[in-house]
C-alpha cells in the first residue's frame, strides 16, 4: 500500500541545510483475507478507532532494524505527516529536545525548545534537533499503546555498537 506525503520546500528555503526524512504515519485496520489472499480493511475496527497497526511509512518497526541515519551535532530535519484516519500522533524523540518545530510545515509556525509535538489525523509538523552525541535514539509516537503497535523506530547518531554490545 502506498503511502504519500508531499513536502512543500519554503519559497526562500529553510534557514539552514539539514538532512532530512519523511514520516508518514498510518493506521491499519485489517479484515479477514478473501480466497486470494488479498486482506482488506474492517470498517468495523475503524469505526470502533481499535488499529491492529499504526505504522511509519507503511510498515511496523522497519526503523528499528533500518535507523534513520545521521553525524553526531549535524542539524537533522524530520516533515512528520500523520495520516491517522483516527488516533492523534504524539511525535518524540526520546532523549532529545526539538531545536525547532513547525506545525503544517510552515516556518511562520516556529516553536522551540518542544519535546513532543502533538499531530491531528490528517495534519503535520516539521521538526529539527541536533543530536550531539552518539547512539540509538528512538523516535515513537508517545501514544503508547500504539507505539507497541509498530509505532516505533530509531535514529542512529555516528557509529554507536549495536544494541548488545554486538557492533556493525
Amino acid at each position: 500500500l502506498p503511502i504519500w506525503a508531499i513536502i512543500v520546500q519554503p519559497k526562500n528555503g529553510w534557514a539552514e541545510p539539514a538532512r532530512e526524512y519523511v514520516l508518514v504515519q498510518h493506521e491499519y485496520y485489517l479484515g479477514e483475507a478473501d480466497e486470494q489472499g488479498v486482506q482488506r480493511g474492517d470498517f468495523g475496527k475503524m469505526s470502533a478507532a481499535t488499529p491492529d497497526y499504526v505504522v511509519f511509512n507503511g510498515y511496523a518497526n522497519q526503523y528499528v532494524d533500518a535507523p534513520l541515519a545521521a553525524d553526531p551535532g549535524e542539524l537533522i530535519r524530520i516533515h512528520v505527516c500523520n495520516c491517522g484516519p483516527s488516533h492523534w500522533s504524539a511525535f518524540h524523540v526520546i532523549g532529545t529536545l526539538f531545536e525547532a518545530a513547525y506545525a503544517d510545515g510552515n516556518p511562520a509556525n516556529k516553536q522551540v525548545g518542544m519535546q513532543t509535538v502533538t499531530i491531528p489525523p490528517g495534519g503535520g509538523y516539521t521538526v529539527e534537533m541536533r543530536i550531539p552525541d552518539e547512539g540509538l535514539y528512538p523516535f515513537v509516537t508517545h501514544s503508547f499503546a500504539y507505539t507497541g503497535l509498530g509505532a516505533l523506530g530509531v535514529i542512529k547518531v555516528g557509529n554507536p555498537p549495536a544494541v548488545g554490545g554486538a557492533s556493525h
